[in-house]
C-alpha cells in the first residue's frame, strides 16, 4: 500500500473549496483547493503549467485577512478530469502559525480534539 493510500485513511480531509496558489519551480499559479488535512491537500487547476508527480512546491491559501496558511508540499499523484486537473498534495513542512491555524480549522470541523491529537500524534510518527 503506499504512503499516499495510508494517509487517506489515517489523517481526516475536510471539505474546504477556496481560492489557493501552487508555486513550483518559481512559476506561480491559482489553484482551487477542495480539501485539506494535516498531511495534505487536494487541489484543482487548469491544465496550463500543471505540476507532474514528485515536484515540490508550497501552497498558500488564507481563511481571512488574518489567517493564512504555507505548506512546502510534493505532488503526489495527477488525475485529468474533463477541464481541471486534480492534484494530491503530501505536506513536507509546515511552519508553526500556519500548523496552529490549521489545527484550529480542523479541531472545529472534527469537533473533537481527541482525534485531531492522535492525528498530529501519526505525522509527527510519519515524519521520525
Amino acid at each position: 500500500m503506499s504512503n499516499a493510500m495510508e494517509n487517506r485513511r489515517t489523517f481526516t480531509r475536510i471539505l474546504f473549496s477556496l481560492d489557493a496558489k501552487l508555486t513550483i519551480d518559481e512559476i506561480e499559479q491559482p489553484v482551487s483547493l477542495h480539501d485539506i488535512s494535516i498531511s495534505g491537500a487536494l487541489i484543482k487547476c487548469s491544465a496550463v503549467n500543471s505540476p507532474q508527480a514528485n515536484q515540490t512546491g508550497v501552497l498558500q491559501f488564507a481563511l481571512d485577512d488574518n489567517s493564512q496558511i504555507t505548506m512546502k508540499v510534493t505532488v503526489v499523484h495527477v488525475h485529468n478530469q474533463e477541464e481541471n486537473i486534480e492534484i494530491g498534495l503530501d505536506c513536507n513542512a509546515i511552519d508553526l502559525d500556519s500548523i496552529s491555524i490549521l489545527r484550529r480549522l480542523i479541531e472545529l470541523n472534527l469537533g473533537d480534539s481527541k482525534q485531531l491529537n492522535k492525528e498530529l500524534s501519526e505525522l509527527s510518527y510519519l515524519h521520525e
